[in-house]
């Protein structure tokens, strides 16, 4: 009989301990501050959340689905300057590098934005610099097939079709001049 009486006892202890807990989790899960059971509050909470730690890519997605809830259209313009404003960094720094290709692709998908099309010309006008001395050196150490080649593909940079058409000029009198024999006229 005692040990019925101790086991009653300890079952309405532990039951009892039991209720209170869940009594007391009910409390502090009320009382948290910013509770809601609101979905669309909570989804603007996490966007809000990776906005702030830059993650603005998912944030953007977040806020538009979210259409006008709260500032969600304010938020997903700052998300859109802040990835723009990432990109064109990221093409600055590529430029800086010497990455001119890839600096003027990224510039160009950046579509106007600040003076990214400024910047993209930049690129091309290097680029264009590069292989214009290239070919000259190119010319002037002999090499006149490649040199003509990057003189073509130049087109109207600077005077690389003229400079084209001497090499290709001087490359048809070569070849003539191989096929003379002497007392042949020209």
């Amino acid at each position: 009989m005692k040990d019925k009486k101790s086991l009653t006892l300890l079952l309405s202890i532990t039951t009892a301990a039991l209720i209170c807990s869940v009594i007391a989790l009910i409390i502090v899960l009320a009382a948290k501050p910013g509770a809601t059971t609101d979905p669309k509050e909570e989804e603007y909470s996490y966007a809000v959340a990776l906005m702030e730690a830059g993650n603005y890519e998912d944030a953007l997605l977040i806020f538009e689905s979210l259409g006008g809830y709260k500032s969600s259209v304010i938020n997903v313009n700052k998300c859109k300057t802040s990835i723009s404003d990432n990109q064109y960094n990221d093409a600055v720094a590529l430029m800086d590098k010497g990455k001119y290709e890839a600096a003027m692709a990224a510039f160009e998908a950046l579509d106007g934005y600040k003076d990214s099309a400024e910047k993209q010309a930049e690129c091309n006008t290097i680029i264009m610099d590069s292989k214009y001395h290239q070919a000259v050196t190119l010319k002037e150490g002999g090499n006149a097939e490649e040199a003509y080649i990057i003189f073509r593909d130049l087109g109207d940079y600077k005077d690389s079709a003229e400079q084209a058409a001497a090499i290709l000029h001087v490359t048809q009198i070569k070849e003539t001049l191989k096929s003379v024999s002497v007392g042949d006229y020209i």
